[in-house]
């Protein structure tokens, strides 16, 4: 399903399409009653908290509970209504989204109103404790932290007694700590700074659209 927005400067938090399981619990929260939504916040809250746990047991014992303290039809709909509440603020903490944005958002999901007043006063008081556990649980690759590079010129070899091949001998280091050094031909040089030169002139070009102007 995709998600229709009369928004032009920004697209929704949750994304074009809205997952089935998002679907199925916006089915569902209309006839949740205010109570039981707020149980399932601190649950929620907790899980955000250590999102490297692999062991969900005890978030599913939770959730098992809050279905044995209510009647046998309300029952079935918890699960599906705690999925899409879990969903909603993980896709909140991820795309950093202002409070107002994440309530209008919401708003034209049709998320009950009661819904959207507690998720946004959840997010605005666990934010920052949230997004801080959600860096230093997200996975990531050694980036590139510095560049060097020299010519070296082969004046003669055991072979030659005049060669004068220019040779690109690189050396990079990754924000791992890890250095690494190499020889590039010097036609391979050449078009790695013109690949460079041409990606930063592309950028530029971007940065000059006026689409990209918004005030934010």
């Amino acid at each position: 399903v995709l998600l229709c927005s009369k928004r032009m400067d920004r697209p929704s938090f949750l994304g074009s399409t809205l997952p089935n399981d998002l679907l199925a619990a916006l089915r569902v929260l209309p006839d949740i009653p205010q109570p039981v939504t707020r149980k399932m916040l601190p649950i929620i809250l907790a899980h955000l908290s250590n999102p490297a746990h692999e062991d969900i047991s005890s978030l599913q014992a939770d959730v098992t509970t809050l279905q044995k303290d209510n009647d046998a039809a309300l029952a079935p709909k918890i699960p599906v209504a705690f999925t899409g509440l879990l969903y909603i603020l993980k896709m909140a903490i991820k795309s950093r989204i202002s409070i107002e944005s994440f309530q209008t958002d919401l708003n034209e999901i049709k998320v009950p109103a009661t819904v959207i007043t507690d998720l946004a006063t959840v997010l605005k008081k666990s934010r920052t404790p949230l997004e801080a556990s959600a860096l230093s649980h997200t996975l990531r690759y050694p980036t590139l932290s510095g560049l060097k590079w020299r010519v070296d010129v082969i004046i003669s070899s055991s072979l030659l007694s005049r060669v004068l091949t220019p040779t690109i001998t690189m050396q990079m280091t990754s924000s791992d700590g890890r250095v690494r050094t190499f020889e590039v031909a010097p036609e391979k040089f050449h078009e790695l700074r013109y690949s460079v030169a041409k990606v930063l002139k592309d950028m530029d070009d971007l940065d000059q659209l006026a689409i990209l102007k918004i005030d934010k």
